[in-house]
């Protein structure tokens, strides 16, 4: 009990916004944060860990090449492979036959459909951010 200080301060001791500190405890990015009252308190022993990609940029192979894959597709969805540290675009016949990830690997994840109206810009951009969400474990 001793070792618990509040956000703020542990924001101060890891040179940290109190707001970042608060919204990975929200995630539960902390395992000895806890609530007292209505306050939040950190063990300030535990070391302050930023698992977020730096300066935007993600660095996961093939993601051009499956937005390129998916521009002649009406439908399909994108995949990471965490083993591999690869997209790729499964093409289907149609949207109901979306794929039944209980029979995929662990390293295999869904990381959403085509949306058959957006650019390969857009495209590109949302599977950054689907890769930066599950990335960071969103």
């Amino acid at each position: 009990m001793e070792n618990l200080i509040s956000l703020k301060e542990y924001a101060e001791l890891y040179g940290v916004t109190p707001d970042t500190v608060r919204q990975k405890v929200l995630r539960g990015g902390f395992k000895s944060a806890q609530k007292i009252g209505r306050n939040w308190v950190i063990d300030k022993n535990e070391p302050y860990e930023d698992n977020r990609a730096k300066g935007g940029i993600i660095k996961v192979k093939n993601i051009k090449k499956a937005v390129e894959d998916s521009l002649s597709s009406t439908y399909g969805y994108f995949m990471y492979n965490s083993k591999a540290n690869e997209v790729t675009f499964q093409p289907i016949l149609s949207k109901e036959n979306l794929p039944d990830t209980d029979d995929w690997e662990p390293y295999e994840h869904y990381l959403g459909k085509v949306n058959e109206l957006a650019t390969s810009k857009e495209r590109e951009d949302d599977l950054k951010f689907a890769l930066e969400s599950f990335k960071n474990g969103d």
